[in-house]
């Protein structure tokens, strides 16, 4: 049981296990009866993600004071201002979308607007330097499927992608590098075991090494087999994503994972022509 009421004073957080942690205390810093001052502990990781926070912040009417380098932060007592306020597509959501477009057809998101606000937008680097075609729009993006290269990205800002690039990189032929890992033990699962576990059930050439997963993709997967998510969204949409290259599909098990994030996500896979069946509940 969490009471209030918020006092303010000084706290300092570690920087290198989740954004998360210093956005929520900046969301609630206003509330506070005095200033609130915030240290954070380098390294800042998922720095986008703090980024974003303070700029909706603004947006609603709050000023909060911080170094270049997002490691200290000044916030006072201040009250919220209505406002209009668009909210923006998710890219997180739409990542396994995308991914699918590029593996196996075309795919065009409306909503979805890239102004780098959002860390895993880049996301679209990410598949241009692995040869699909991205065309952006002013609200839509579209990619289309092409001959895949090995991708080689340090996902530090963007940890979220890394299910589903874990994913993508099996499904292409050759070895990728995916850096920066190490707080993935800190997701709804242990990530970078999950995945690598995954992997390695299909058959695929994965390991860790230090803060690293390399994959030796080979283009095509068997599959045929059920698999748990472990109860992780981001897994199950990857699991999604592996399937489209399996020529005996998958079993996703606990698929209802997703509905945390993206509920309609099964149903949108459909809207999309893939072949799946929804079992004994098992997806929303």
């Amino acid at each position: 049981e969490v009471l209030g009421p918020l006092i303010g004073g000084y706290t300092c957080i570690c920087g290198n296990i989740s954004s998360q942690f210093i956005s929520s205390l900046l969301l609630a810093a206003p509330k506070a009866r005095e200033a609130i001052s915030i240290n954070v502990h380098p390294p800042l990781e998922s720095r986008p993600y703090v980024e974003m926070t303070i700029k909706v912040q603004k947006d609603f009417g709050i000023d909060i004071v911080a170094d270049d380098c997002l490691l200290r932060y000044e916030a006072f007592p201040s009250y919220y201002q209505p406002t209009d306020f668009m909210i923006p597509g998710d890219w997180s959501s739409s990542a396994p979308i995308l991914l699918a477009g590029s593996l196996t057809g075309r795919v065009r998101i409306k909503g979805l607007t890239f102004d780098r606000l959002q860390a895993d937008s880049s996301l679209v680097e990410v598949i241009e330097k692995a040869g699909s075609k991205v065309s952006i729009g002013p609200d839509c993006v579209a990619v289309e499927k092409a001959d895949l290269r090995p991708i080689n990205i340090d996902i530090r800002d963007s940890p979220d992608l890394f299910p589903v690039l874990a994913a993508f990189s099996a499904l292409i032929h050759g070895k990728s590098v995916l850096s920066g890992i190490t707080r993935q033990k800190y997701k709804e699962s242990d990530r970078k075991e999950v995945m690598l576990s995954i992997l390695k059930r299909l058959g695929v050439r994965a390991e860790i090494k230090g803060d690293s997963l390399i994959v030796e993709g080979t283009g095509y997967l068997t599959g045929g087999i059920a698999i748990s998510c472990e109860g992780d969204h981001r897994v199950a949409m990857a699991l999604a994503v592996l399937a489209l290259g399996c020529s005996k599909g998958l079993t996703i098990l606990d698929a209802q994972a997703v509905s945390k994030s993206y509920p309609g996500f099964w149903s949108d896979l459909k809207l999309l022509g893939v072949d799946l069946e929804v079992k004994d509940r098992e997806c929303p």
